[in-house]
């Protein structure tokens, strides 16, 4: 287990490892919350100083923050969020899987097949394709959502070249239907989005909580406006929807994004009524705002 500390110094956002942990024992939240208090305790932290914690969604990882250092200083990981809303939204998808695993199956021939690797260099060599240009097929890996994306997004790069060279090799996998390129179009289409916001919350020098909750409104706009041409397009865009709402329904409840945001100035004034009046109950949302006003 790692714990990473994130701190002002100078005006600049830094950020330091304080420590690597190796668990033991069964990693009940008990278990975590002592190492985690015993690391602090090496470097004179005062646990009441700490802002807030950030750490996925593992069950044993959220209670052993929450009873460390109570629920409203507990952050899941916007990342690791999205990549359970992605992972979710792929597997439930009627016939989504299919394609892929027929991208795959492809990507998998073209990396253990010598010949039809260098027949894939040789291909863009005579297309005038520089040494540093080169394109190879991406494989997706199963712990990190976008690598399904890229390998979709590079496979349709690729596909005047992989076409040709599959048709030539009997003991080649099947080439996807022309309309099954059009359903990865598509596909690519809704995952584009949420490859740029993983990007860019990821950034560990420049603050990303006060993103978060305009990002999921800008998110949820652009899917409602999005018109798919296809059933499978719109399969996705309702589980999508769904597993968005499920695990960012509450976000502008939370009390630490909410403020984040109504602080930062480039959204305070776009959408503070809406956090204010999701987040702070009405006795108290004018005393907090009457602070952010003086910021």
């Amino acid at each position: 287990m790692g714990l990473t500390v994130h701190f002002v110094h100078d005006l600049k956002l830094t950020s330091a490892t304080v420590g690597i942990v190796e668990l033991t024992e069964s990693h009940t939240a008990d278990y975590i919350a002592l190492e985690v208090g015993k690391l602090l305790e090496i470097w004179e932290i005062d646990p009441n100083d700490v802002v807030a914690v950030v750490t996925d969604n593992a069950a044993n990882m959220v209670k052993a923050i929450h009873d460390k250092f109570g629920k409203n200083r507990h952050i899941p990981c916007f990342a690791h969020t999205l990549n359970l809303v992605c992972e979710s939204s792929l597997t439930n998808a009627e016939g989504l899987n299919i394609i892929i695993d027929k991208v795959r199956s492809i990507v998998v021939w073209f990396k253990r097949s010598v010949k039809a690797s260098d027949q894939l260099r040789k291909v863009q060599i005579d297309a005038g394709t520089s040494e540093g240009n080169m394109k190879k097929m991406i494989l997706d890996v199963k712990t990190r959502w976008n690598s399904t994306y890229y390998m979709l997004e590079r496979f349709l790069q690729m596909i005047p070249m992989v076409s040709n060279i599959l048709f030539s090799d009997v003991k080649a996998p099947n080439m996807i239907t022309a309309v099954e390129v059009e359903h990865l179009r598509e596909i690519c289409k809704y995952l584009k989005p949420l490859e740029r916001m993983t990007v860019e919350i990821s950034g560990e020098n420049y603050p990303t909580i006060g993103k978060v909750i305009p990002m999921i409104g800008c998110l949820i706009d652009q899917y409602n406006n999005y018109l798919p041409r296809y059933e499978i397009g719109k399969q996705l865009k309702t589980t999508l929807l769904k597993e968005i709402e499920k695990r960012f329904g509450a976000i502008e409840k939370s009390y630490i994004p909410a403020v984040s945001t109504i602080l930062d100035p480039r959204f305070k004034q776009i959408i503070r009524s809406s956090i204010q009046t999701n987040t702070f109950p009405r006795s108290s949302s004018h005393g907090h705002c009457d602070k952010t006003n003086q910021k």
